[in-house]
C-alpha cells in the first residue's frame, strides 16, 4: 500500500506541489486578515443578573471606561504663557477625530441662575484663551469661586489639575483608538517640552492601548523566536538524517 501512495505522490508531484502552495498561499491571505479585538472580553453570560444590571447602567449612564484623564503639577497653572497653551492644548485635543469632549482647567462652565425660566444656564467660563495675566487673575478668582471644581478639576493645596478627555464610543472600540491616543500624548508632549513640565497620563483608553501595544510586540517577538527555534529544531533533524548517507559514502 505504502508503495502504491509513494507511486502516486511522485506520478503527480506536480499537482501536489501545487495543492501546497495554493493552500499555504490561501492560509496565509486569511492569516493577514486577522485583527485583535478592541473590545472588553465578556466573562459573565449575558443572562446573569450581574450582567445585566451592567448592561442598563450602561444603557443609562454611558459607556464606562471611556475617559483618558492627564494630570499636570505645577506652582506656575495660571502663568499666562503656560495657561495659554494648556487652552491651545484642551483645544487641539477636543477638536481631534474620536473625542467627544474635553474637560480641562481652560474650558470650565459657570452655572447662571434664570430668574425667567426659574432654572440655571450652563455656560462656559471663558470663550477664549486670556490675553493679559490681569485677565487671567480674575479668571483664577472666577474659578477659585466656584467650590464644586475643587477636588475634581483643580486641587490648590498640591497645585494639580487634570484635563479629562471623553472619547467616542465608535472609535473607542476600535483600531483608531491607538492613532487617537498617539496624537493626545504628541499634543501633550510638545506642552510638556515647550514649558519643562512632567505630565501624568491614565484612564481607561490610555492603559487599555497601552496594554494593547505590549501585547502586540510580544507577539510578534513570540513568533519571530517560535519560527527561529522551529528552524534550528529542523535544521538539526536534517543534519542528523544525511549523516548516515555521508557515513556510508566514506565507506
Amino acid at each position: 500500500m505504502w508503495n502504491k501512495i509513494a507511486d502516486l505522490i511522485i506520478k503527480y508531484r506536480v499537482f501536489w506541489i501545487v495543492l501546497v502552495l495554493t493552500s499555504t498561499g490561501f492560509m496565509g491571505y486569511q492569516a493577514s486578515k486577522i485583527e485583535l479585538s478592541y473590545n472588553f472580553s465578556r466573562i459573565l453570560p449575558a443572562d446573569d443578573p450581574i450582567e445585566q444590571e451592567y448592561q442598563h447602567f450602561r444603557k443609562l449612564f454611558g459607556e464606562d471606561g471611556s475617559i483618558m484623564v492627564i494630570g499636570w503639577q505645577s506652582p506656575g497653572l495660571y502663568e499666562l504663557d503656560k495657561f495659554k497653551d494648556w487652552y491651545k492644548l484642551t483645544e487641539d485635543i477636543r477638536h481631534t477625530e474620536g473625542i467627544r469632549n474635553v474637560l480641562s482647567l481652560a474650558n470650565l462652565y459657570k452655572l447662571e441662575r434664570n430668574d425667567e425660566k426659574k432654572t440655571f444656564d450652563v455656560k462656559p467660563l471663558l470663550t477664549k484663551a486670556p490675553e493679559s495675566q490681569a485677565e487671567l487673575d480674575t479668571l483664577r478668582q472666577s474659578i477659585e469661586s466656584l467650590r464644586f471644581y475643587e477636588g475634581v478639576v483643580i486641587n490648590r493645596k498640591t497645585n494639580t489639575t487634570l484635563m479629562a478627555i471623553t472619547f467616542n464610543d465608535k472609535d473607542l472600540n476600535s483600531f483608531k483608538r491607538i492613532a487617537i491616543v498617539d496624537r493626545i500624548r504628541k499634543l501633550a508632549n510638545d506642552f510638556s517640552v515647550k514649558h519643562k513640565t512632567e505630565l501624568h497620563y491614565s484612564g481607561m483608553p490610555f492603559i487599555r492601548t497601552a496594554t494593547m501595544l505590549k501585547v502586540s510586540g510580544e507577539m510578534k517577538l513570540f513568533m519571530g523566536l517560535a519560527v527561529l527555534v522551529t528552524g534550528l529544531i529542523y535544521g538539526s533533524f536534517s543534519g542528523l538524517s544525511v549523516l548516515p548517507f555521508f557515513l556510508f559514502l566514506r565507506y
